[in-house]
C-alpha cells in the first residue's frame, strides 16, 4: 500500500468539470491550481477543494450531479476522511495527516473509486482502519460499529495471556470483572494473570481464565480488534 503525496495533481487531470492546466500558486498558504472549466472559464482552484470534491465546476457552469451522493452518509464519511488527512485546520488533523496517515491514490482521485470499494455505509457504523498505523485503502478499511472502533483504538491497553491478546475492555467482558478495576491493577504494575483472575472483593472467588478459544470466538475477537497468536 503506497503513500500518496499531497502534490500528485498534474496537468490534464479532471476533477468534475475542471481540467488542471499544470500551473499552481500559493495563496494564503494554500496550494491553488489553474483549472479550465468545460465551459471555458479559467481560474485558480484550491488544491484541497479539488481533492475533496468541494469544487467541481465554475459558478457559470450548469450544475450537474456526477455521483448523486452529496447528501449521503457515505459521502460525508469520505469527505471527513479526506479532511482529517489533508486539512491542517481541522481539529483531528494532528492524529491523522499530522502523523503521516495517508489515503491511497485510488480513493484520493475520486469518491466514485471509494464507493466502488466500500459500498454504502451500514446503519450505526463508520469508517475504521484495521491497523491504525497504516493509511486509508480498501485492504486496511472496514465499516465498523462504535464498539469495534473503541476496541481498535491505538491508545487501548492490550493484555496477552495464553496466546490471546485483547483490550482491557474485552478481557473485562470475558472475565466479568469491572474494566476500571482491571485498569487500576494494570497501572499499579500487577502481572497479567493477577489482573485477570483476582476476585474484585475480599470474599470473591478467583476467576478462571478460559484457555479454549472456539472458532466462533476467534472470528468475533479478530473482528473486534483482538489478536490470536
Amino acid at each position: 500500500m503506497g503513500k500518496t503525496s499531497l502534490n500528485w495533481i498534474s496537468a490534464g487531470q479532471k476533477f468534475g468539470q475542471w481540467t488542471v492546466t499544470g500551473k499552481s500558486v500559493v495563496i494564503n498558504r494554500s496550494r491553488n491550481w489553474e483549472c479550465r472549466c468545460d465551459c471555458g472559464t479559467v481560474k485558480f482552484v484550491q488544491q484541497y477543494a479539488l481533492h475533496t470534491g468541494g469544487s467541481l465546476r465554475c459558478s457559470n457552469h450548469p450544475r450537474q450531479i456526477i455521483h448523486g451522493q452529496y447528501t449521503s452518509r457515505t459521502y460525508r464519511a469520505y469527505r471527513a476522511m479526506v479532511s482529517r488527512c489533508l486539512n491542517p485546520n481541522v481539529e483531528s488533523y494532528p492524529n491523522y495527516g499530522g502523523r503521516g496517515i495517508t489515503i491511497c491514490e485510488r480513493w484520493l482521485k475520486c469518491f466514485e473509486n471509494f464507493y466502488a470499494d466500500m459500498g454504502d455505509i451500514p446503519a450505526k457504523m463508520s469508517l475504521d482502519r484495521k491497523d491504525n498505523n497504516l493509511g486509508y485503502s480498501k485492504d486496511n478499511c472496514r465499516w465498523a460499529t462504535q464498539k469495534e472502533q473503541q476496541n481498535n483504538r491505538r491508545s487501548n491497553v492490550r493484555l496477552t495471556y495464553d496466546g490471546l491478546t485483547l483490550t482491557i475492555t474485552q478481557w473485562a467482558e470475558r472475565q466479568h470483572i469491572n474494566q476500571h478495576t482491571m485498569q487500576q491493577r494494570y497501572r499499579r504494575g500487577w502481572d497479567v494473570e493477577a489482573i485477570l483472575t483476582t476476585p474484585p472483593g475480599p470474599n470473591g472467588k478467583k476467576k478462571a481464565i478460559k484457555s479454549f478459544i472456539s472458532a466462533d470466538e476467534q472470528m468475533r475477537y479478530r473482528a473486534a480488534g483482538g489478536e490470536l497468536r
